[in-house]
């Protein structure tokens, strides 16, 4: 999940022709994501922007997990309950930047691929 997480936002900000170097780490290439959100105004309220920065240290530390309490190596693997906590706090920023690109993407006259055609 944090391979998929890093590729996503780092395919966030090709598409927004955000600049990173290919050494920066999670923290900074999302960072500067969200530095795009806010400078867009495709946040609307203080609370979004500090989940979405907290978010960071969220999806930042869940590579400790992936290194030492899952099957990625030779571990002992993170209990039920925290692996479901831990993927359900991942998936719902993931979620929530998805809603966010499909609005900006309908606010430059994008239509949503994959969507059906309502004037059929």
């Amino acid at each position: 999940m944090h391979t998929f997480v890093f590729k996503f936002i780092r395919e966030l900000c090709n598409s927004h022709s955000i600049e990173y170097f290919k050494e920066e780490s999670l923290n900074a290439v999302f960072g500067k994501y969200i530095k795009f959100l806010i400078a867009n105004k495709l946040i609307e309220s203080d609370m979004s922007e500090k989940i979405l920065r907290y978010s960071i240290q969220v999806i930042q530390a869940f590579n400790d997990i992936r290194n030492n309490k899952s099957l990625a190596h030779d571990n002992p693997v993170l209990n039920y309950q925290e692996s479901i906590l831990i993927f359900n706090n991942v998936s719902s920023t993931i979620k929530f930047i998805q809603s966010i690109e499909e609005k900006y993407k309908f606010s430059l006259g994008e239509k949503e691929s994959g969507k059906w055609d309502d004037s059929l």
